[in-house]
């Protein structure tokens, strides 16, 4: 698991297990390889803190699109 110590805002595209798409604002926490409750078989997540919602959420990377300039 690798933690992140000074985390900078990112923008991206995001497909949850729904198939819903949406633009995530959010700040990095840590990167870590396992399952979810959402996701099945392993693979990469990025925790981060959800800006819009206020709450901690897991995202899979392989559903991760950058499309945004990072915030400065």
């Amino acid at each position: 698991m690798a933690e992140v110590h000074q985390s900078q805002e990112l923008v991206f595209n995001y497909r949850n297990w729904r198939g819903t798409e949406s633009t995530r604002r959010v700040l990095p926490k840590r990167i870590w390889f396992g399952e979810s409750e959402w996701h099945s078989g392993p693979q990469w997540f990025m925790q981060a803190l959800d800006l819009e919602k206020n709450e901690i959420r897991d995202f899979a990377l392989v559903d991760m699109v950058f499309t945004h300039p990072p915030a400065r």
